[in-house]
Order: C-alpha cells, then structure tokens, then sequence
C-alpha cells in the first residue's frame, strides 16, 4: 500500500503560477447494448489510488454525466524514459539494469555522479555541443533511445517547441526479484524528484510551458502523478493482461502490473483515478474495434501501443481501425496525437 503525499513547491492551482492541462466537458459514460461497448457498472479491484485525483469533478446531474480532463495534445512527442538515481535526480535511461557492469545494478542503485561517470565511459553521455546541434523530432527520439543523461540537462538543452513524453519507469516487485536488485525508492521520492525538474525549468523560463505528457506501465506512478500535479496529462499503459516484449521495450513490466489484468479493469483505474486516458495494445484493438468508443464512453482518450500490420505498424499519420479512429500511437520512439475534436470523438 503507498500513502501519496503532497507536492510542495510550486504554485499548482488553477491560476498559479502554471496553467492547468486541462479543462471540463460534460460528456456521457455510459454503453450502448447495440454496439456491445464497455459497462461500468461495477468497481474492479484494482492497485493505485481507488478515489477520484483532486482535479475530479462531480457531474451536475449524478449518474447521468461526467467531467472529461482534455487538452490540446495535437502533435508528435519526443520519448524518454526516465529513473530516478539513489541521490534522487531523475535521469534518461530505458533499460532496468546499467550496462556493461559486473554486478546487477540498477539506476536507483547508484548517485547521479556514478551513473554520469558509467554514461561517459561507455559513450553514452551527450554533452551539450550535441544537444545543441540536435535539429528534429527524429533526431531526438533516436539520440534519447541509447543516452544516459539526468533529465535536468536534457530539460535545459531541449528547444521549447520539442514535445516530450515522459514514460516513468518504477520498477514492480516482480521485476526487482526477476532481475535480482532489492533498493526500490520511495514512491513520492520518486515522483517529487521529477516533478522538481520539471516545474524548475518551466518557472525559470520566461516563455510559455513546453509540452509534456506523462505515461506509466505503473498503476501507483499514474496514481501519484495525477494526485500531485494538475499541468501535464497522465496515460496509463495498459499490457491488456498479456507481456509485452522487452526485446523492443525494456521497462515493460512484470506479472503484478497485469492487476489491471483485463482491458475493463485498466479502464476503470483510468476512469476512477481521472487519467486523460489510456493506451492500449494495438493486437487486442484489431480483434475487437468496438474497444476504442467503450474506453471513450468511459471518458477517456484512446492510445495504442505495439505493432500491428493490420493497424498500419505505429508510423502511420492518421491511425485510424476499421473506419474508427484513435489518439494516440506511442512507439518508434515517439508518442503522435492526432487533432481529433471531441465532436468528432463522440
């Protein structure tokens, strides 16, 4: 069980010193039986926070309506996974273990200097002359996928008009007994530390806030995330009860992050803890279509993740699935949003 604690530090309400992400619209939640959508009629059991964020709102008529958190989220999305070291500092790095080390170590095994030093002797360290000539979306996602960098640095040599998307990646007990490491940071720790770098570059700059979207394999990271901080959007992403291969994405999670162990039990985390929305393998899309309006008669937005050949892979521009189309894709190194406006949505 983890108790979140409050983020302090930075001015979070609406009007403070940072916008909020979000804004309300009364859209429905409920099923069609014509078209075998989704039900929520009951509550699962599932892991994370089981009570609406801070930013939830009440529908005015109960039982009929409820509140959506959207958000201009139009465009393509840098991605980096980001740890957070033993010292606290939040670095890039996509792999659970370190590299080329004669122990089992992990990032939150060693302090920020540690890991810089290993980063630099293996070639993986950027150092800002790169970061500086560093020119597309393309560029980025592919020098992100291999550096070892803290996210302070990357946050500072960033240009403001690169998106990111952020995947934090917090190890479950599943994954620290399979890979033999024992320190796992605190929960609130963990998030606090990321939280301080990036509302510290956004309120050190006299310009308007970079884009940022938070993704999470972990139902608790997406708990805390959304509990903490009302700027940035959070999306779940869900494994659909089955695991991903780490070969093509190394901080996919064990068996204890499948809890949400049914594509319903993902959504109703999402709906209950008032994510934006979820992604979702692409696959389990592709057999059943009527997926895609059930998560968004919950309230939610639609992202998928993993490749599909009857989906189009995750390059296409437009993803769209069997005539429906969805919001997000999130891979080959980059989460795309797709300007679908809520008319067109529902």
């Amino acid at each position: 069980m983890n108790i979140i604690t409050s983020f302090e530090g930075v001015t979070l309400e609406i009007g403070g010193d940072l916008e909020t992400y979000w804004k309300s619209m009364a859209i429905p939640i409920f099923s069609s039986p014509q078209t075998g959508l989704l039900r929520w009629s009951h509550r699962s059991s599932l892991i994370g926070s089981a009570q609406n964020s801070p930013s939830a709102h009440s529908p005015a008529h109960p039982g009929s309506q409820a509140a959506l958190p959207v958000s201009s989220l139009h465009g393509c999305y840098v991605f980096a996974v980001i740890q957070v070291t033993r010292d606290l500092h939040p670095v890039v790095y996509a792999d659970w273990l370190l590299p080329d080390s004669d122990f089992d170590l992990s990032v939150s095994d060693v302090t920020l200097a540690q890991f810089e030093a290993l980063g630099h002797r293996l070639g993986r360290g950027i150092d800002s002359e790169c970061l500086d000539t560093t020119k597309d979306d393309k560029e980025w996602s592919s020098l992100l996928s291999r550096s070892m960098i803290p996210l302070a640095q990357l946050l500072k040599a960033l240009p403001l008009k690169v998106n990111i998307s952020l995947e934090l990646a917090y190890p479950s007990r599943t994954t620290r007994k399979r890979l033999s490491v024992g320190r796992r940071l605190d929960l609130n720790d963990f998030v606090d530390a990321v939280l301080r770098n990036i509302y510290h570059a956004s309120t050190s700059l006299d310009a308007p806030r970079r884009k940022i979207v938070f993704v999470s394999f972990s139902p608790d990271i997406c708990s805390a995330l959304n509990w903490k901080q009302p700027n940035y959007p959070v999306f779940f992403v869900s494994q659909s009860g089955k695991k991903l291969d780490i070969s093509s994405h190394p901080t996919a999670e064990g068996e204890d992050y499948l809890l949400p162990s049914s594509i319903g039990a993902a959504v109703e985390f999402a709906r209950i803890t008032n994510l934006l929305g979820i992604f979702v393998d692409a696959e389990l899309l592709v057999q059943v279509p009527s997926l895609i309006q059930g998560i968004r008669n919950a309230g939610l937005l639609v992202g998928i993740h993993g490749a599909s050949e009857k989906f189009g892979g995750l390059t296409t521009a437009t993803p769209s699935l069997e005539g429906t189309p969805v919001d997000a894709l999130f891979g080959d190194g980059k989460v795309t949003f797709v300007g679908h406006s809520m008319q067109e949505m529902f």
